[in-house]
């Protein structure tokens, strides 16, 4: 009984050390698996750890680049502001020029209004121009015959009236003979150094009514206006008849008119055929040294001007070239080399007494 029990321990002991053995390896294995499966959650969760480390990464990449957007975003709504401002504002100038447009075309048609209105005005002067041209072609052509049969009635006047006016004429001839003597005293001049005017032109006729002169000959003989002429008839035996000075008004090519300003008596009016000249003006240019203070109506500079404008000059150098000496105050010192050059001499008086206005 004793050794069954033996036995029996024995047995299970036998079994248990074999199960033992056997729960041994077997939570061995099971250990082994757990341990694997450990590893392999480890593994697991380290690559999950990657991957929320990757996707933080991209996370924040993400964040960046959703602020840049957001940074772009802005830039554009302000861009779009400045935009939205540059719109209006190109709308104001476009508006403003629309107006401005219409402005200048309003201007432009008034414009063209004030043209068509001068263009008309002027048409209308033209017509008045024409007609005063056709009313003093035709006044011109009265005078003209009135001349005519002025001088075919003195013509055949009677002796009488031939006696009277031979009579006039030489006492006007003495007058101003006369005259003609008390200025060369007057100017301390011989009538051998006093030249006669030369001759530049005639009278073509006389409007008495205007007191104006018809010359025949203007600009294209070197005439101006404003020059002071002598106005003389001639006789049959060569003497000069003076009438006075006449004041060329307006010239044209080939003839001109001027005012009779001084008249030497009563029976003086020019007639066709008259001549006119001048001391001092001559289409082929004179020359005048001037000496001396000029005080007493004009100055040296101003009589340089009235002989440049009548086609002279005015030279440096007296010598024999010299046409004429002006004689101012305080050049009596150069008197005597004129005088032996025989260069007409004329004081400044005298002298301005035959210039223009």
């Amino acid at each position: 009984m004793q050794s069954n029990t033996y036995l029996y321990i024995i047995i299970v002991s036998i079994l248990v050390g074999g199960f033992s053995g056997f729960l041994g390896y077997t939570q061995t294995e099971e250990n082994r698996k757990v341990s694997q499966e450990i590893m392999k959650q480890k593994s697991k969760l380290t690559i999950e750890e990657k991957n929320v480390e990757d996707n933080k990464n991209k996370i924040e990449k993400l964040s960046l680049k959703h602020r840049n957007l957001q940074s772009k975003v802005r830039g554009r709504e302000k861009d779009f502001r400045v935009h939205q401002g540059t719109q209006v504002l190109l709308a104001d100038v476009h508006s403003q020029l629309e107006r401005s447009s219409q402005f200048q075309k309003d201007k432009y048609q008034r414009l063209q209004g004030g043209i068509i209105d001068i263009q008309d005005q002027l048409q209308e002067d033209i017509s008045d121009l024409d007609r005063d041209i056709e009313r003093v072609e035709s006044n011109h052509t009265r005078e003209m015959d009135r001349l005519k049969e002025r001088q075919g009635f003195i013509v055949n006047q009677n002796d009488k009236e031939k006696k009277e006016n031979m009579k006039l004429k030489s006492q006007l001839e003495t007058d101003i003979e006369l005259n003609q003597n008390l200025l060369r005293q007057k100017n301390n001049l011989s009538p051998q150094y006093l030249k006669s005017p030369w001759v530049v032109g005639k009278v073509m006729s006389y409007i008495e009514s205007e007191n104006k002169i018809i010359l025949n000959f203007g600009s294209a003989a070197g005439l101006k206006r404003n020059i002071k002429l002598h106005v003389f008839s001639s006789s049959l035996g060569g003497q000069r008849s003076y009438k006075g000075f006449c004041v060329v008004r307006d010239v044209d090519d080939m003839v001109s008119t001027a005012v009779m300003i001084e008249k030497r008596g009563v029976m003086t009016d020019p007639v066709r055929g008259d001549f006119v000249g001048s001391i001092i003006y001559k289409e082929q240019g004179l020359k005048f040294y001037l000496a001396g203070d000029f005080r007493y109506k004009y100055s040296k500079s101003e009589l340089t001007d009235f002989i440049n404008y009548y086609g002279g000059e005015t030279v440096e150098d007296l010598t024999n070239e010299v046409d004429f000496f002006i004689q101012g105050n305080l050049a009596d010192n150069d008197v005597p080399r004129a005088t032996s050059l025989g260069i007409t001499i004329i004081d400044e008086e005298l002298f301005s007494t035959y210039l223009g206005e």
